[in-house]
């Protein structure tokens, strides 16, 4: 790595510049026989008070003290004091900037990429804010795909052709739903019968109707179910947003009893809540939960620790399923037999269509935000008090969704670990029957561009019961 980064030189030069220019420098160079270093701690000093006056404060000061550290070469000291300096001051824009740098010359790139966004997070549109999306377009290719994909739909006519606009292609490397679980595979619709993503279902158990309970845990609302792994018991959360059949973490493996994955044969994934990449292996079990069996079935598991593993599509692919949120349970139907269902009012039923995006095992709906439809991911994962959870500022731009400035922070976890999101408010969301005003949503602090799904989560659609009806793609809403 160069001993200098070109974004700090360019700063240097800026101050150098300043410095000459000013009057107190050509009052120095007047005065004879004053002696070089008293000019070296005149311009030190100016161009520590040019930094404002919190930064002028001295060694005590966390932002001055790191500065003299980063100057001096001395960066992990440096990285140290402007962590300090952001626990007095969290929107410090110059301490998160010099943090960056400091990262970067030690040669953390990621972590430096992570403190560069916390820069355009905090000041977008500043000097430091570009200073640090420009060294980002260059470190972090996911950054520059989302700059640029977001520069290119400035100028497209339709929102709703925008967000999750993905092409087959792009989606050969899926993502996992709420919890961010992906499989980092393609995976196809099977009809139920002879195979389904490749794989022969002859020794499966499937039932035509099948019931599973589930229970929620602490008021919250995930949906618990209780099954079994290779014959021992695990309680997975039911999750339309997880694509394979299980997301399971290398502790779950422990406690079942089951030996460890050769981690030489390890493949990355990425998760929903940060851009972190985790290790993570295939793994083939017998899966059942209530009378249906799945035999020799993929299942993800994860160099993490998660506190619940979770049940995912490939599990009950091609049954219809409706969720009584009254009497907690699930009930699938493998025939796909005629719904009676109507748009009427006096039936309290309402149906509303969705696409399935074989890619990914994707249930997608318009959902209606501020007047505009967008596609998002109908995701019963997704268990915040939130409604909406978008992968950036971008999404909430198009979504028009402000974010205030003093927007309090929450954090999320996903299968790479946690990251932090904004808490904003939609002024109106409407799906179908359901129409939510002032609608909480989190905006990711690591942005991810405009592409990716948006994730609809329970605490829009709960207090509704709903048939999911993969023959017809429609989900039918009735009032509890």
């Amino acid at each position: 790595m160069n001993a200098t980064i070109p974004v700090n030189e360019a700063e240097k030069e800026k101050d150098r510049l300043e410095i000459l220019q000013s009057s107190e420098y050509k009052k120095i160079r007047s005065k004879k026989g004053k002696s070089k270093s008293l000019l070296l701690s005149a311009l030190i000093l100016m161009s520590l008070s040019a930094l404002g006056p919190q930064q002028a404060m001295g060694a005590k000061n966390g932002y001055a003290a790191g500065v003299d550290a980063y100057r001096a070469k001395n960066y992990q000291q440096a990285l140290t004091l402007f962590y300090d300096a952001l626990k007095a001051n969290p929107r410090d824009e110059k301490s998160y900037y010099y943090a960056a740098l400091s990262a970067h010359q030690l040669g953390q790139t990621q972590k430096a990429i992570t403190l560069y966004k916390r820069v355009v997070l905090v000041a977008p549109g500043s000097d430091l804010g570009n200073k640090a999306s420009a060294v980002l377009m260059k470190l972090d290719p996911s950054y520059a795909a989302s700059v640029n994909a977001a520069a290119a739909s400035a100028s497209a006519p339709h929102s709703d052709a925008i967000i999750g606009s993905m092409s087959n292609a792009s989606q050969k490397r899926i993502s996992g739903g709420s919890a961010g679980a992906g499989s980092g595979r393609s995976s196809r619709t099977g009809s139920g019968n002879s195979s389904e993503s490749g794989r022969s279902t002859a020794r499966d158990t499937l039932p035509q109707q099948a019931r599973v309970f589930f229970k929620n845990s602490g008021g919250s609302t995930r949906m618990l179910v209780d099954g079994r792994v290779n014959g021992r018991s695990m309680v997975m959360l039911f999750d339309t947003g997880a694509p394979l059949a299980g997301y399971f973490s290398l502790s779950h493996l422990k406690e079942l009893g089951l030996p460890q994955p050769d981690r030489r044969k390890a493949e990355k994934v990425g998760g929903s809540s940060n851009s972190q990449k985790v290790d993570c292996w295939e793994y083939m079990v017998d899966m059942q939960v209530g009378s249906i069996v799945r035999r020799g079935i993929p299942i993800l598991v994860l160099d993490n620790e998660r506190d619940t593993p979770l049940l995912g599509q490939e599990f009950w692919k091609g049954y219809t399923y409706t969720i009584d949120y009254g009497g907690k349970s699930i009930h699938f139907t493998k025939d796909q037999a005629s719904s009676n269902y109507t748009n009427t009012a006096s039936s309290s039923r309402y149906s509303v269509p969705f696409t399935f995006r074989e890619q990914g095992n994707r249930i997608v709906v318009d959902l209606e935000v501020n007047g505009k439809k967008f596609p998002v991911m109908f995701d019963t994962g997704h268990t915040t008090d939130a409604t909406l959870a978008l992968n950036g500022r971008e999404q909430a731009k198009l979504m028009g969704i402000p974010i205030p400035d003093d927007a309090a922070v929450t954090t999320t976890s996903g299968a790479s670990g946690s990251g932090t999101s904004r808490i904003a408010y939609a002024r109106k969301m409407k799906l179908g029957p359901i129409e939510q005003f002032n609608a909480r949503v989190h905006v990711s602090d690591e942005e991810r561009g405009t592409k990716g799904l948006p994730l609809l989560g329970q605490a829009f659609y709960h207090g509704w019961q709903y048939t999911i009806d993969m023959d017809k793609k429609l989900i039918h809403f009735k009032r509890r």
